[in-house]
């Protein structure tokens, strides 16, 4: 039972996920900032989706395409796990493709390094959304 317990994900709070997420990956910004940032999203409506430790929050459905941003606590192999989960409840919802915008080279090369057979990391295509755009696409013959 004790192993059980140790290997299970500890579950944190919000507030917890945004602070570890901004200490990781976004050093410019406060916590305050960060919550600021969450609660507008919250306070726009957009749905967000918890994988254990990790929020994804859908910035904008065209209904074939979800664009996302993710705010992350896990260790890396955890993320992408809860990115598989995220990737497979929006093909279940009929998506065909998830998009989500990133700056900064540690985070091109970590998606470079665990890039999956169905994505294209490109320079993006509204700068001021990010540098760069990971496209992942979520049903066959939509490449």
């Amino acid at each position: 039972m004790m192993a059980l317990e140790l290997a299970k994900p500890k579950r944190m709070s919000v507030t917890d996920i945004i602070e570890k997420d901004i200490k990781t990956n976004n050093h410019g910004i406060t916590l305050e900032q960060g919550m600021a940032i969450f609660k507008m999203y919250m306070d726009e409506g957009a749905p967000i989706i918890r994988v254990r430790n990790t929020l994804f929050i859908i910035e904008e459905d065209t209904g074939e395409d979800v664009y996302y941003h993710t705010v992350n606590a896990e260790p890396i192999k955890s993320f992408l796990t809860n990115c598989l989960a995220f990737f497979s409840l929006m093909r279940k919802q009929n998506k065909e493709v998830a998009i989500s915008y990133f700056d900064g080279p540690k985070m091109l090369k970590i998606l470079r390094k665990h890039k999956l057979p169905n994505e294209d990391i490109e320079k993006s295509d509204d700068p001021k959304k990010g540098e760069y755009m990971v496209i992942t696409y979520l049903k066959e013959g939509s490449k």
